[in-house]
């Protein structure tokens, strides 16, 4: 099309240059130049609007490719970046509140396994404490420590037995000490 332009403008041009009075040719060329320069301002929004599109599917790969290898921070760094290069696309916000979704998810398991790790730690102490106790024969206070390690883990029987094996132990002993001797 511009070639066409610039054809019909050379002939008006042409006319002009030999009836410099008439301005129909003039009134022509200037409607041309225009005409010309919507045109060149179509191509570079064109190539502009394209590189655009290619600065963003880029940002949107890299930002893809960090949310697959569960670098959430990452991803939802790429994914702001491809948000300014377009801000009206919406998969963009989405990816983002999904890599944010998924950190707290990480840092709530995290959370669970240190308070399951210190739960566990303080059932192994009484454990051993009251192991120690009945070792001892200090009975009582072994099967308090049991009752406290059991409540700390209700899920674990090692407690339970033991605490029934100290009531048998003190019910053999009771009844030792209160048969008939013959």
């Amino acid at each position: 099309q511009a070639k066409e332009f610039d054809e019909a403008r050379t002939s008006y041009q042409k006319a002009a240059s030999s009836r410099p009075g008439d301005k129909y040719p003039k009134n022509q060329i200037a409607l041309i130049e225009k005409e010309i320069v919507r045109l060149e301002r179509e191509a570079n929004d064109a190539e502009l609007a394209a590189a655009t599109q290619l600065q963003f599917k880029d940002a949107m790969t890299l930002a893809s490719a960090s949310f697959e290898q569960e670098d959430y921070a990452s991803a939802i760094i790429q994914y702001e970046a491809a948000l300014k290069i377009i801000p009206t696309e919406s998969e963009p916000k989405n990816q983002i509140k999904l890599a944010k979704a998924r950190i707290e998810e990480i840092a709530s398991n995290e959370r669970e396994a240190v308070n399951q790790a210190k739960q566990k730690a303080k059932y192994d102490d009484l454990i051993s404490t009251a192991d120690g106790q009945r070792d001892s024969e200090s009975f009582d206070d072994a099967r308090k420590t049991y009752n406290l390690a059991a409540s700390v883990l209700p899920t674990e029987s090692y407690p339970k037995e033991q605490i029934a094996a100290i009531d048998k132990l003190i019910e053999g002993h009771h009844s030792k000490m209160w048969s008939p001797k013959s």
